[in-house]
Parts: structure tokens; C-alpha cells; sequence
């Protein structure tokens, strides 16, 4: 397998991570199907240049019997999740009749330690119902403590200290 395919890289302000199948866009991790990521990462190889329909069914499918639409299906998805957009594309163009091209130049990720370094912008959100939970926890740990203090500890007031109230 192609170094370069399993090297995290940058297309503009999208990270697309191969090793993964994970593109980060706008904050956002998405998932791809491995020959969604294998397109992407193959264009990024070839970038600006014109890469045809018959070459890329070649190399990312093998020659195999695919039906009709699947490469225009397989851009279709990666333009979606990129937010690029057929007729004003800024990530990848479609060449009529040809084929497409990646109008941008990937950035790829040093290396550090045989793993990807990455920018990661990842905004983990939790659900609603955990941090329903979490402040409900809190609640309960702050009520009990409450009680707790609360609690009516019987002092001698001579020498300001509990008394023992189990019998010898």
C-alpha cells in the first residue's frame, strides 16, 4: 500500500484522515466507506491535474463490474461531505466528458512518533441525556451533603467537642 495513503492531510480547512476513514469538517467528524476515502486520497495523489472516469474505475474499483453511476455516486458523496458544490466547485471540479480534478493542494500531516500529528478542531459534544445524568448526579451528591451537615451532632458546649454517644 502507497505511504502517502495512509497519512492524514488538509484539503483547505478540512482534515481527512485515510487510517480512520474520517474527514473532520467545520468541527464535525464523518465517517467514509473505504472506497469513498480511497477516491479522495486519490485524487489528493494527482492533485490539479485531470484525473479520468476510466482511470479512477481502474484503480479504485479493479476492475470489477460496478454499476453504472458509482464513481459519479462516490464524487457525489465526497462533494456532499466536503460542502463542495457541483457548479461552483472550490474542492473538486468535474471535466466534462473526462473526468474529474482536486482544485486544491493536500497539506499533509507530519509524522511524529509513526502517528499523524493533526490540527484536530473536534468539538465533543455530550448527549443530553449524559450530561442530564452528570447534573443529576451533581444534585444528589449536593443534597446529601446537605443532609449531612445538616445533621444535629450533640456538642458539650464546655469543651466544644462531639459527644460520644455509643455506650462503654
Amino acid at each position: 500500500m502507497d505511504n502517502k495513503k495512509q497519512i492524514s492531510f488538509t484539503l483547505g480547512s478540512n482534515e481527512v484522515h485515510p487510517a480512520t476513514l474520517k474527514v473532520v469538517v467545520a468541527g464535525k467528524v464523518i465517517s467514509l466507506e473505504p472506497k469513498i476515502m480511497s477516491l479522495l486520497v486519490y485524487l489528493a495523489n494527482k492533485p490539479k491535474k485531470v484525473v479520468t472516469k476510466e482511470e479512477l474505475l481502474e484503480s479504485i474499483w479493479h476492475r470489477t463490474t460496478v454499476v453504472d453511476g458509482a464513481l459519479q455516486r462516490a464524487i457525489s458523496i465526497l462533494r456532499k461531505t466536503l460542502n463542495d458544490h457541483k457548479k461552483n466547485p472550490q474542492i473538486i471540479e468535474t471535466i466534462s466528458k473526462t473526468g474529474y480534478r482536486l482544485m486544491v493542494f493536500p497539506e499533509y500531516m507530519e509524522e511524529k512518533n509513526g502517528t499523524n500529528t493533526s490540527i484536530h478542531k473536534i468539538n465533543i459534544k455530550p448527549s443530553p441525556l449524559r450530561l442530564l445524568v452528570m447534573v443529576m448526579a451533581l444534585l444528589g451528591i449536593f443534597f446529601l451533603i446537605q443532609t449531612l451537615l445538616k445533621e444535629d451532632i450533640p456538642f458539650a458546649p464546655e469543651a466544644g467537642v462531639p459527644i460520644n454517644r455509643t455506650p462503654r
